[in-house]
Parts: C-alpha cells; structure tokens; sequence
C-alpha cells in the first residue's frame, strides 16, 4: 500500500502530467530529474539504462551571491578560502567585482550541508555567511545590500547540480546512459 508521500507524489504528476506519442524521441534531461523520478516512459527504460541512472552520483553545489555596499577584501584575489570542520561550509568565496564591476562576493556550499541550508530562509542564510565573513575580515566589512541564493535541489527541473562517477561505478556508465 502506498504510503502519504507517495501518494502526493502520484498527485503532483498527475497534475503536471505531459503525454507525448512518438516513434523515437531524444530526452535531455538533468541526470536528478530521471534519478528522482520525475518522468515516467512508456515503455520503461532497458533495465541496463535504468541501472546506469541509479549508480551514477548525483551531488548539489549551491551558490550565495552577496553584494556589498563597496569592497573590503583584496580585490586583486581571485578567492578567499575559509577551512571548516563542517564540510562543504561556506569554503570558498570567489571575487566577482573584476568581472562584474560591482562589489560582489560568490560563496559555494556543497553537499549535504548546501541542502540542510536549503530548508532555511534566505535571512538566515545571508546571516550565517555573513558570520563566517565576519571571522575571515575581523569584522572589517561594509553592509550586504543584496543576496541571491541557488536551491538546485528544490528546483524540480534539476534536482541537484552535477554528476558524477559514484563509488562502485566507472566512467563507462556515462556512455551507457547515452546509447538509444
């Protein structure tokens, strides 16, 4: 018996539900899309493809775009690297005010820490970043007047960021999932 989530799951296809009839058909679709489900075949996928979907990894990395009022760090670096016990915190924040004119920093989240953060606000993600910024510069800093964060795992038309040859796997399954 199907369990409540399940159950939504069934609901939510049904009602986003596209039906296309062909005699051949090229899908390019992220690799998170097909791992999670979303698209159904008819008929199904050969076991041996379906195979390589599930052993291919699947990983998320997520970007936090912060603008500032005007540049504190050195703007002649490329990156400002931050070593944490957590991983995948906030590890490294890339200088785009050379290639944007603007004094923007782009910090990466990664893994299961980038999709914990997901759940969370973007107030309460600004903030954490900010805190870790504040250690990085001692608190020499101008004010975050802006933000834009990625949620690749929320966006249903992605489910994550990037592939990957997961433990157990080779190269190989690459050209398998690309083989009619």
């Amino acid at each position: 018996k199907p369990d409540k989530k399940q159950k939504e799951k069934e609901e939510k296809k049904k009602e986003c539900a596209m039906q296309y009839e062909a005699d051949a058909v090229v899908v390019t679709v992220p690799l998170g899309v097909l791992k999670n489900g979303d698209i159904s075949f008819t008929p199904a996928l050969p076991s041996w493809k379906q195979r390589a979907v599930e052993n291919m990894g699947f990983g998320l990395l997520n970007k936090v775009f912060l603008r500032f009022e005007s540049v504190f760090w050195d703007v002649r670096s490329d990156y400002v690297g931050y070593a944490s016990s957590v991983h995948g915190e906030f590890y490294m924040f890339i200088n785009l005010a050379p290639v944007t004119g603007t004094p923007v920093l782009m910090s990466l989240v990664s893994g299961s820490f980038a999709e914990r953060l997901e759940a969370q606000s973007d107030g309460e993600i600004v903030a954490y970043a900010l805190r870790i910024l504040r250690r990085i510069f001692q608190g020499a800093m101008s004010a975050c007047v802006d933000a834009r964060i990625t949620r690749w795992k929320q966006d249903r038309f992605a489910r994550g960021s990037y592939s990957y040859i997961a433990k157990g796997c080779s190269g190989d399954v690459y050209h398998r999932l690309s083989y009619s």
